[in-house]
């Protein structure tokens, strides 16, 4: 879980390497990217639009 506020210098790492997680106040959390263990560009993730339905006003919906 990413803190409010923090504080980021530089990072490299490949971008099949991260893994995106959003979560509500109320526990909730969505998986939105899994490791992919063959993308080893480093060209990062620019224009990618990671989405769900499984959060909608902070509810869970299996």
């Amino acid at each position: 879980m990413v803190p409010k506020r923090f504080n980021l210098e530089q990072v490299t790492i490949k971008r099949g390497d991260v893994e995106f997680y959003l979560s509500t106040p109320f526990k909730t959390v969505a998986q939105l990217s899994t490791r992919r263990q063959n993308d080893n560009s480093a060209e990062g993730l620019s224009d990618w639009t990671f989405a769900t339905d499984a959060i909608v006003a902070g509810c869970a919906y299996p």
